[in-house]
């Protein structure tokens, strides 16, 4: 059975980090995702850690930043075509 992209290229990996995170395999966000920890940060355990990878991993702020970017740029075209 095949997966659909978004479960093999979104939602995996996402699901993949955070159970790294949780059980603490610092090889896959450390490594290859070249995520960088505080000494601080290091310290932390569970899903206090889980937030800060996943901060670093996948910032809501710039994703949202750049989804109203481009959303607006395609409204500001449609009402000029209607003249709004």
């Amino acid at each position: 059975m095949t997966e659909c992209s978004f479960c093999a290229f979104v939602l995996d990996p996402i699901f993949k980090l955070f159970d790294a995170t949780m059980n603490f395999n610092k090889e896959i966000f450390v490594g290859k995702l070249d995520i960088i920890l505080k000494s601080d940060e290091k310290e932390k355990k569970g899903k206090e850690l889980c937030k800060i990878v996943m901060k670093k991993f996948l910032p809501a702020s710039d994703a949202l930043l750049e989804m109203i970017v481009i959303h607006f740029n395609t409204v500001t075209c449609i009402c000029s075509e209607i003249s709004c």
